[in-house]
């Protein structure tokens, strides 16, 4: 049966062929104590991996439904005919394998890039992870001092989760949340909220953030442009006011 169709390799007899129908065949191999002959129809038909391999790239990316969810990973339907596999370790950069994996449904339209096509293996491998930069690199472009925007993740009493671009995890610690010690409380954050902060250090997959410390930017800023609109009747306080509204938003 393996040698009717290119993609199914247990369909059934009679859903390619009919009793009676004259049809082309490859020999393949000749068993004489055995009195057989092992024959081929598929080797007749177009090979759509071949196919594939002469319209599409490595790097290409494509989009297709889930067709099928296994534990090491997603098959993805790239033509009528054959599927890609994405490997559970190409889903995502940092997360953990098994959970990213429980994101994806059967039926869902997902992107990836191709990774590698092998007509004869008859495989062509997907990864999801390679279309957004490692994290590793990311890393490199997030300076000290640098401000980022994030998304509140997770809250512990003590401090803040963030998730920042690239899957890069950022955290704030309770006592870098405001330079007011009446405002160092995580509780006044909900998960889901946006966070503006100064980057405070880049140690492994964390970036350590501070919004005291964009606070305190803020502020030199504001002197320094007072100093410079003295002349205009600008009041030190108002300007120091709206720097640090600002900096809460």
């Amino acid at each position: 049966m393996s040698e009717l169709s290119w993609t199914n390799k247990n369909i059934p007899p009679s859903k390619v062929l009919q009793v009676g129908q004259d049809v082309n065949v490859v020999v393949l191999g000749i068993d004489q104590e055995k009195r057989r002959i092992s024959l081929g129809y598929k080797q007749l038909q177009p090979n759509p991996w071949k196919q594939f391999a002469e319209t599409h790239n490595v790097g290409d990316v494509v989009t297709g439904p889930i067709k099928n969810t296994t534990e090491f990973g997603l098959f993805v339907q790239l033509t009528p005919e054959l599927d890609g596999m994405v490997h559970i370790s190409d889903l995502s950069w940092n997360k953990l394998d098994e959970e990213e994996l429980k994101k994806f449904v059967r039926g869902q339209e997902v992107t990836a890039k191709i990774l590698d096509i092998n007509p004869e293996k008859e495989r062509v491998t997907l990864g999801i992870k390679q279309l957004t930069e490692s994290a590793d690199n990311a890393h490199v472009a997030i300076k000290k001092g640098a401000v980022v925007s994030g998304t509140v993740s997770e809250i512990t009493p003590d401090e803040l989760i963030l998730a920042l671009p690239n899957e890069i995890r950022g955290v704030i610690r309770r006592t870098d949340l405001s330079r007011e010690k009446a405002e160092q409380d995580t509780s006044k954050f909900k998960v889901g909220d946006t966070v503006e902060a100064s980057v405070v250090s880049v140690e492994d997959n964390t970036v350590k953030l501070s919004i005291r410390a964009l606070q305190v930017t803020l502020e030199k800023q504001a002197v320094k442009e007072y100093a410079n609109q003295a002349d205009s009747g600008s009041v030190l306080g108002d300007i120091l006011g709206a720097a640090i509204e600002n900096s809460k938003k």
